[in-house]
């Protein structure tokens, strides 16, 4: 038991109320699950095109056809006018964040994949560059062969260079050290500059408006100006008002944009712009009833969200086996409570028996400092009984951290007592039975 603040399934189970019927226990449990945008998606279409205007661009044409009207409001009771919001208000503006980050992933790419790019040299003089240097390394290779074979030839005695010379050779070392310098700033500012025009991506596109004004009816007209207003790729939208199981826009992107999978992008965004949701709760289902009560049972923890439905279950006799979050919420005294009930839960599911009085002792002492505590060596490490921390576990690492820390034991718990051979200080041993001596 490792006393996790962030458990990997957290859950609630929430008491249905008596007078609240089955259908609206559904109902409710509909109102509260998360809803995600592709569930109600049956096909996307993308149609992409280049140039075609004045001023070139690449631009993408997407068809969106949704489920049926009925059967979507009967399964997730949203109807088209939420769904005409989210697509406009989230979905779109949640693609575009994802198109310019698409295209900034292609530019570093294609950056990392090209060599660095120094200052323009023609082909002939590159060529000449390559002659010379070859050349002037077999010279080099000459001289050095000629000047091994004059030094084996030289006497010993050699004349060092005047004054005059050394102050020439120092001047002309700083000259070349001075041009190495204004070669690499200027190398250093032009790399600079390459980085800064990297970072500035530029996807977007002038604008134009090219929906058919024609078919549109005075509200759509009105609703598409405003989806182009507020959006940055967007030129064209339109929502099925009738019976809301399509919707078309397009998005019109910069020539210099590469190709883009938008059908990728496209279900990756839907599967992540949410319709709906309570935070911190996923699903939320309802299960036969158990010992004849009725219960809703969600993914996820949300105790004051839940406290504001008090017309469809119980909110005294919520339980969740997040035992941080009922600490935080309700207090140790239900902590405590709460581990007790998870503890005996878990063993009556393979019908073993536990007496209570050891459940609450492990209970108590993972609460015991109003906290919750895990049931191992680093959640005894706070106890003040060394013999204690030893008995249970990583006896030398315990001993070596007693001694250097000078603890006392004081032999008031049960295990340091044993470790002494004393009767521990509870029941029977908690008290002596003096006898009188009789008097010789």
């Amino acid at each position: 038991m490792t006393a996790s603040a962030s458990i990997k399934t957290p859950q609630m189970t929430l008491p249905i109320l008596n007078d609240v019927d089955d259908e609206s226990a559904d109902a409710f449990c509909k109102s509260v699950s998360k809803i995600i945008f592709s569930e109600f998606i049956d096909n996307v279409t993308v149609v992409e095109t280049t140039g075609g205007n004045e001023e070139a661009s690449r631009s993408y044409e997407i068809h969106m056809k949704f489920f049926d009207s009925k059967d979507y409001e009967n399964e997730y009771d949203v109807n088209k006018t939420e769904l005409e919001k989210v697509i406009t208000n989230k979905f779109i503006h949640t693609l575009e964040a994802a198109i310019v980050k698409e295209v900034r992933k292609q530019r570093k790419t294609n950056n990392e994949s090209m060599p660095t790019v120094g200052k323009a040299v023609a082909k002939s003089q590159t060529e000449a560059a390559s002659y010379a240097k070859i050349s002037n390394a077999d010279d080099e290779d000459d001289a050095t062969n000629d000047k091994l074979r004059t030094n084996t030839k030289q006497s010993v005695s050699y004349d060092g260079p005047d004054d005059d010379e050394v102050e020439t050779m120092r001047k002309a070392e700083e000259t070349d050290d001075e041009d190495m310098l204004d070669d690499s700033s200027e190398s250093d500012k032009s790399e600079d500059s390459d980085d800064e025009g990297d970072d500035e991506i530029d996807v977007s596109t002038n604008k134009k408006f090219t929906g058919k004004s024609g078919d549109l009816s005075k509200e759509a007209r009105a609703r598409q100006q405003d989806v182009i207003v507020s959006h940055m790729f967007v030129s064209q939208f339109n929502f099925d008002d009738k019976e809301g199981q399509w919707c078309d826009f397009k998005l019109e992107l910069s020539s210099e944009t590469q190709k883009l999978l938008m059908v990728n992008i496209v279900e990756d965004v839907c599967r992540k712009v949410v319709v709906r949701e309570v935070p911190r709760i996923g699903r939320c289902l309802h299960p036969e009833p158990e010992n004849g009560k009725r219960i809703l049972l969600t993914e996820g923890v949300n105790f004051a969200a839940m406290w504001e439905h008090e017309a469809f279950i119980d909110v005294n006799g919520i339980r969740s086996n997040d035992i941080a979050a009922v600490l935080k919420t309700y207090g140790v005294e239900a902590a405590r409570n709460t581990i007790v009930y998870e503890i005996n839960n878990v063993f009556g599911r393979y019908a073993i028996s536990v007496s209570s009085r050891h459940l609450d002792l492990i209970a108590d002492m993972m609460t015991r400092e109003g906290s919750y505590l895990a049931f191992n060596r680093q959640g005894i490490d706070s106890s003040t009984s060394s013999f204690m921390k030893m008995s249970y576990e990583t006896t030398c690492q315990f001993l070596t951290k007693a001694v250097l820390d000078n603890e006392r034991e004081e032999l008031e718990s049960p295990s340091a007592r044993i470790v002494m051979g004393k009767l521990s200080n509870v029941g029977t041993g908690s008290f002596d039975v003096m006898a009188a001596m009789p008097i010789a």
